[in-house]
């Protein structure tokens, strides 16, 4: 039923970073796409869990509205 945590390397889980969400809300509420993207791929680089290629997708989706 429950994962043994002996079975579960505990060196390879890493939570999500409430820092970089906090931060890519607040950038979307100023409309800083590029700076979401760039922050995102960052938090992604890093491991931290999250939905950073959805977070991605929109903002390259709000730039290019932008730039038409």
């Amino acid at each position: 039923m429950w994962k043994d945590y002996n079975e579960v390397s505990v060196d390879k889980i890493i939570p999500g970073h409430t820092g970089y969400t906090q931060l890519v809300i607040i950038l979307k509420k100023q409309k800083k796409y590029s700076e979401i993207i760039n922050l995102c791929e960052q938090a992604k680089r890093e491991g931290w869990l999250g939905d950073w290629d959805k977070r991605i997708e929109f903002a390259k989706k709000q730039l290019n509205k932008l730039n038409k």
